[in-house]
């Protein structure tokens, strides 16, 4: 799942892939759900996407 905004370029798409999302943001929640963390950056790494610009959050 990606969130984006509303008038962003990528909402005219029916469906995006890995490869789409390379150059743009990428949220985490740092604290909860650290098994889909390491599914989505196995996803990631499996496609040949290797985000650099990680911005981590914290929820408690």
């Amino acid at each position: 799942m990606a969130l984006v905004q509303s008038d962003h370029a990528l909402t005219v798409r029916a469906s995006v892939c890995a490869k789409n999302l390379a150059d743009l943001p990428f949220i985490a929640m740092a604290s909860k759900a650290k098994v889909v963390r390491s599914v989505i950056d196995q996803y990631l790494e499996l496609a040949g996407v290797f985000c650099t610009g990680f911005l981590p959050i914290w929820m408690s």
